[in-house]
């Protein structure tokens, strides 16, 4: 993966890092709905810093 790649994928990893902290401190009225997406962020950044570590262990 080249270095520009790393880059996009290292943004795209910490916006969605970002938006799982602002949603856990946002109150929301519908419980259901904020589980559902609180659990669809966390597993899109999980999988993007799994991306991000094994492309970062590839080039060592």
């Amino acid at each position: 993966m080249n270095s520009t790649m790393l880059f996009i994928l290292t943004v795209v990893s910490m916006a969605i890092w970002v938006m799982v902290s602002r949603e856990s401190i946002r109150e929301s009225k519908d419980k259901e709905k904020n589980t559902g997406k609180m659990m669809t962020l966390i597993a899109a950044g999980s999988l993007t810093t799994i991306f991000f570590l094994v492309s970062l262990y590839q080039k060592l």
